[in-house]
């Protein structure tokens, strides 16, 4: 009846299951009422959208005919992909728009008015005016760039449209020649790959997990039918949980990889747990079906309780700050019931199915007699030890876990976003020939709130915020050298300069309008792209600074930069000019904000929010095994175990100077909520023991008993956490290597440790 359930469900699930929607957005890693998230969504919504891509390539002859040509051939292929706000702009193109509004026919009267500006004067302008941005300072290497229509307008995927830009990319370049590899960057671009390396790592990563685990299982119990167990649990969890969270309205973000290699990780463990007890009733002569009967009946309770383990370690992500984190939490509690669904519903049936008996190696068997006593003998070691020496041992943790917190202390964190891509990966190699040939690669901007008419006055005010952030703003260097923390500062003040040849504070407050309209004309994108009224509220206008700093830095680098021009927009706009309270409501505070911002600050945050989720994880699992244990005091000793390698490899990255990512900053909670169920398992085996055995008969009897089983599992649990390890994205590594690394502590310390705790618990009972 169970197994005919489990097929209803599951066809019900797969016919009438909504397929989940994809989230491409880095600001989709916030909560739309963060602070940060606020200002960035502003900055979109204002100015066009702001997601920016460049086409980047080298050409030494970039101001002669035959590159002039490149760029009009490349431009002219760009111009046809659906979905970009506007036509693409070059040098070639911006010069052509000058060359056509022709100021020479003016030429008099601007003489009479005391503007010395020509054609020619006006083009040299704008070829320094924007070095850095369509071309390099020595000439030699050429941006295009694109603005995007904001998804309000087109509804366009993202990646659609950088797959269509790559295609004409490639018509270019086969008509003609280029010095070196055309690159395509971006935000849209570098989340459009990290989103294709993510949903591809999912594909392929639960089913190298899946593979992985049933070889193991398979050459560990030689039996068909128990790796065909864990693999239909597997299957239908993983079905189950993708249809459940698409109908709540959980989207695919950049976090969500490793999902379905957990689950099917979860799914083996719990599997082998029941494996290893039914061999153990075989071994102690009860016929196979009697003895999986029993075995199911035995560990009830545990499998049960570990699950739940396991969703309250996942569950206390739903506490982090991003909802990305917070999806993946639901994601996972969601993945862990369904394990625990799954295998009350088809294990029972599989399990006891009498039909394929006659076929070899399909039932269990009990394991050899040799290797059972060689397996039992190194089992009794960490007991021996833990009795033996149980001052050493305690102070030995004591050592180790003293280390760690100092190590702890030095822990740094990546905030470089390229660095979550493997080093040969396109993003990488993209933007190091940004960093190296344009300057930085990273992208900001500050937004001054005004008033919707500019005048001379605030121009004057925001040359000055421009000048002290061109000479102020450092960032200190190994060696103890400071470099400028920005590459390029950028805004209407220095279009009005260079294409006027004079001084802001010297131009008359009349040919201010008339300069703005002649923006308008030649440079509409420009205009509206640097000032702009905000669409939701035309009372609101926004001044646009465009910043420009090394992307390849380090967090505290950033950190400070960010740190500084914060600083000094407070102290040059202490209020925003001609803006009152009654009538804007975002804070009248200048900030910094752009896709250079969140991104340093996101892992920040997930780093911070890592000892809140990591200690509402342990608060809530010890609350959990209170109730099962209905003693305290073993739910306690049960954690510790499991708490210990958790602690020594997040101190082992801060000794050895690894920063830690976002893989990593999830580790804490996950691990905790994993490694538990060992403890669980144990303790539940020794009080049942208990009841009619002495405390040290009753700790041999579990240690031989269930250390197989942990054993058995944790071998498990890490070849799944391997297959994390073959994944494009960095993070996705770190988070399976970590993981394993702390399976392997939770083993120790459950095989070490925690016969000790108990024998001093029930010494003092």
């Amino acid at each position: 009846m169970l197994f005919l359930l489990a097929i209803v469900i599951g066809a019900a699930a797969f016919l009438f299951g909504p397929e989940r929607k994809q989230n491409h957005s880095i600001d989709g890693m916030f909560a739309m009422d963060d602070e940060l998230n606020e200002s960035y969504q502003t900055l979109k919504r204002t100015f066009g959208g702001n997601e920016v891509i460049l086409v980047v390539y080298r050409d030494s002859n970039l101001f002669e005919p035959e590159g002039q040509q490149r760029q009009r051939l490349i431009c002219e292929k760009l111009n046809r992909v659906d979905g970009l706000d506007g036509d693409a702009m070059s040098i070639d193109s911006l010069c052509t728009l000058i060359r056509q509004y022709n100021i020479d026919q003016y030429r008099f009267a601007l003489t009479l008015a005391g503007f010395d500006i020509s054609s020619s004067g006006v083009i040299d302008a704008a070829k320094t005016l924007f070095t850095g941005y369509t071309h390099s300072a020595d000439g030699k290497t050429a941006a295009i760039v694109i603005l995007l229509k904001s998804k309000e307008i087109s509804d366009i995927p993202r990646s659609d449209i950088v797959a269509n830009l790559r295609e004409a990319i490639g018509a270019a370049v086969s008509q003609t020649q280029f010095e070196s590899e055309v690159q395509l960057i971006g935000e849209p671009v570098m989340i459009a790959d990290g989103f294709r390396m993510v949903q591809n790592d999912g594909k392929r990563l639960g089913v190298v997990a899946t593979i992985t685990l049933m070889a193991v299982v398979l050459i560990c119990f030689r039996s068909l039918r128990w790796t065909l167990i864990p693999a239909a649990i597997v299957q239908y969890a993983l079905l189950i949980t993708e249809k459940w969270i698409s109908t709540i309205g959980i989207e695919v973000t950049i976090v969500g990889s490793m999902s379905a290699a957990i689950i099917t990780v979860i799914a083996v463990s719990t599997t082998i747990h029941l494996i290893t007890r039914i061999r153990q009733n075989i071994s102690a002569g009860q016929e196979y079906h009697a003895a999986t009967e029993s075995a199911l009946r035995e560990l009830s309770t545990p499998i049960t309780i570990a699950s739940l383990t396991d969703a309250f370690g996942f569950g206390a992500l739903w506490f982090a700050e991003l909802e990305p984190v917070q999806d993946f939490a639901t994601v996972m509690v969601i993945g862990s019931l369904m394990v625990l669904l799954a295998f009350w519903l088809i294990t029972p049936a599989i399990a006891l199915f009498r039909g394929l008996d006659f076929l070899p190696f399909w039932n269990l068997r009990p394991s050899r007699t040799g290797l059972q006593s060689a397996f039992t003998k190194s089992l009794s070691v960490p007991l021996m030890i833990a009795e033996r020496y149980p001052r050493l041992l305690l102070v030995l943790v004591a050592g180790i876990v003293m280390i760690s917190v100092i190590g702890i202390q030095q822990n740094t964190i990546e905030s470089d976003f390229t660095k979550n891509f493997r080093d040969n990966s396109k993003i990488v190699k993209s933007y190091r020939f940004v960093e190296e040939n344009l300057g930085g690669a990273g992208v900001w901007d500050i937004m001054i709130p005004t008033t919707k008419q500019l005048n001379v006055n605030f121009l004057a005010k925001v040359k000055k915020l421009q000048n002290r952030l061109r000479t102020e703003v450092q960032f200190e260097v190994e060696g103890g050298d400071e470099r400028p923390g920005l590459t390029k500062v950028l805004s209407l003040v220095d279009a009005v300069e260079a294409f006027s040849n004079k001084p802001i504070e010297t131009l008359p407050a009349s040919y201010l309008g008339v300069g703005m309209a002649g923006f308008d004309k030649v440079l509409p994108q420009f205009r509206r792209s640097l000032f702009n009224a905000d669409p939701n509220d035309e009372k609101k206008s926004y001044y646009r600074v465009m910043l420009r700093s090394p992307e390849r830095s380090t967090s505290a680098q950033k950190r400070s930069v960010i740190g500084q021009v914060n600083q000094i927009c407070r102290e040059e706009f202490p209020q925003a000019e001609n803006a009152s309270r009654s009538n804007f409501d975002l804070p009248q505070e200048v900030r910094a904000t752009g896709f250079y911002v969140l991104l340093t600050f996101m892992i920040d945050s997930v780093i911070r929010d890592q000892w809140t989720t990591f200690g509402i994880a342990a608060v809530g699992i010890v609350a959990v095994l209170t109730v099962v244990f209905f003693d305290p005091r073993l739910a306690v000793i049960g954690l510790v175990p499991n708490l210990l390698p958790i602690i020594m490899v997040l101190g082992f990255f801060g000794w050895f100077g690894i920063p830690l990512n976002l893989g990593i900053a999830l580790i804490a909670a996950v691990s905790i909520g994993l490694s538990i169920d060992s403890s669980v398992h144990y303790i539940i085996a020794f009080q049942r023991n208990r009841k009619n055995s002495s405390t040290i008969e009753s700790l041999t009897c579990v240690q031989d008993q269930v250390g197989r089983a942990l054993v058995y599992a944790t071998l498990a649990l890490m070849l799944g956490f391997l297959s994390l390890c073959f994944s494009d994205f960095l993070p996705t590594i770190y988070f399976g290597a970590t993981a394993m690394i702390a399976m392997f502590g939770g083993l120790i310390g459950n095989l070490f440790l925690l016969p000790l705790f108990i024998r001093f618990i029930y010494s003092q009972s």
